[in-house]
């Protein structure tokens, strides 16, 4: 609340600057038909508490204009900080219920959403497997050449599934190059 000045200071109001300011719990009442402000006590609705000048919706209720209302989770659904939130293998769909999904092949759920499973990439709404060399070694959603056959004297060398194929130094010099959200 802006400190007032220009005006005697009402009851429950204090000093602030060089105006005043109503008190915690109390808010500011513009005095209408030439009447002086004053500090009118905060009111809040039924499930609310009172908050500095004014007040907020207690856990598990939201503000509906000048009242509480509450919030009901729907099956497999939770409620945090006023949002629901779906279970794992759960996603909220346009009508506020969570919905039941299922993973495509070679992929698993993980929390709201799925992620491939080693050896394979998403692609669209799929994993596709990743495409290596013979003698190449999955490593997660990519693909390496063991130390015993790479030309890179005892360190990984590492390919990438665009063909470009770094030893393991080079390429971590390589990442730490890339921009943030580029890779």
């Amino acid at each position: 609340m802006p400190i007032q000045t220009g005006s005697t200071m009402p009851a429950n109001a204090r000093m602030a600057g060089n105006g005043w300011r109503c008190l915690d719990g109390y808010r500011l009442a513009d005095g209408t038909d030439g009447a002086p402000p004053a500090c009118t006590a905060v009111q809040p609705p039924a499930y609310a508490l009172k908050v500095a000048n004014g007040w907020a919706c207690v856990s598990g209720y939201v503000r509906n204009d000048q009242s509480c209302i509450r919030i009901t989770a729907p099956s497999y659904g939770y409620i945090r900080d006023g949002a629901v939130i779906c279970h794992a293998g759960y996603a909220l769909d346009d009508s506020g219920a969570c919905v039941a999904f299922s993973a495509p092949p070679n992929a698993m759920i993980q929390g709201n959403s799925w992620v491939c499973r080693a050896g394979y990439e998403r692609n669209g709404e799929g994993c596709v497997a990743i495409a290596m060399a013979a003698q190449g070694v999955v490593r997660g959603n990519e693909w390496q050449v063991p130390r015993r056959i790479s030309p890179c004297r005892g360190s990984m060398y590492c390919c990438h599934r665009t063909g470009t194929c770094l030893c393991s130094g080079e390429w971590m010099a390589m990442l730490s190059r890339i921009p943030p959200g580029r890779g």
